[in-house]
């Protein structure tokens, strides 16, 4: 299992718990790189958690170069979702952060 495999049941800073694997559905694209949660914060609302997980492109041939694509997508994900929390019918971005391993 992957580093970002194994966060169910981490109590993250800001009151977040990562929860459960999100269900992904049998024909989604994406996340080649990432691991979808599903959290809850301590009010009891819950979100959904992205892990991006960088093992696979440290066994890449291509290691630096694969780094800055997954950099890439993720900056311009992370100016978006900033750009869009205003709006009310999409995703809200509520904290973004690292960690290095699992506890």
């Amino acid at each position: 299992m992957t580093p970002a495999e194994q966060l169910k049941g981490l109590d993250l800073r800001n009151g977040w718990t990562v929860v459960e694997p999100a269900q992904r559905k049998p024909n989604a694209t994406g996340g080649f790189f990432s691991q979808g949660y599903i959290a809850k914060h301590e009010d009891g609302s819950k979100g959904f958690l992205k892990a991006m997980d960088y093992t696979r492109a440290f066994a890449s041939p291509n290691t630096a170069e694969v780094l800055q694509g997954m950099t890439t997508a993720y900056m311009f994900e992370k100016t978006l979702c900033g750009k869009c929390n205003h709006l009310s019918r999409i995703a809200r971005a509520v904290a973004d952060g690292s960690i290095l391993e699992p506890a």
